[in-house]
């Protein structure tokens, strides 16, 4: 649908993807663990995977340093 007729449109839109991340981890602290929920996340982005995936991530993972840079 055009971005015109999406907009004037009372019908509402169905997701493409819907995505849920969380971490099991013992830090609460969001900076230090969005990145690795990006990769994490990253890793299924739009993939119907018909399950919970659970993904485990090393402090030092090569993955987390690639995105940040450090």
């Amino acid at each position: 649908m055009e971005g015109k007729a999406y907009r004037i449109s009372e019908k509402a839109p169905e997701p493409v993807w819907i995505g849920e991340i969380a971490s099991a981890g013992l830090s609460s602290d969001l900076r230090e663990l969005i990145n690795y929920m990006l990769i994490a996340a990253f890793e299924h982005f739009a993939e119907d995977t018909h399950k919970q995936i659970t993904e485990i991530l090393a402090k030092n993972d090569e993955r987390v340093w690639l995105l940040t840079g450090r």
